[in-house]
């Protein structure tokens, strides 16, 4: 009956059942799938969206690939700033939210094997 009810589980819930056996706090788990959903929601057509809302959101994820990658701040600022000068601002961005998405997949596992 366990394996049948397991196999009925999605990502999601397999991710979220094993943090919570593994004596993952409630809010750390709840922390990270909030930020992997809004990250699996972003799609091509919002990122290429040319008005404000999607430069900001461009502006947004190539800013925090290059936060997660250790940069500081004002290189990361800097970085964003060459990205829309040489025209690639689309393309870094698509690079940078898949990036983010394996940052905070990866950092969830490690969180839930350091539990273990």
């Amino acid at each position: 009956m366990e394996k049948i009810i397991q196999n009925k589980l999605d990502s999601r819930q397999k991710r979220i059942d094993q943090a919570l056996n593994s004596g993952v706090e409630p809010s750390e788990i709840q922390k990270y799938e909030s930020t992997i959903q809004y990250l699996s929601s972003v799609n091509d057509d919002s990122i290429e969206d040319e008005t404000d809302d999607g430069e900001k959101l461009r502006k947004s994820l190539i800013y925090n690939d290059y936060i997660t990658r250790g940069y500081s701040e004002q290189r990361a600022i800097r970085e964003v700033q060459k990205s829309f000068d040489a025209g690639s601002d689309i393309e870094d961005a698509k690079e940078a939210l898949q990036s983010a998405k394996d940052f905070y997949i990866n950092s969830y596992n490690k969180l839930i094997e350091d539990a273990k």
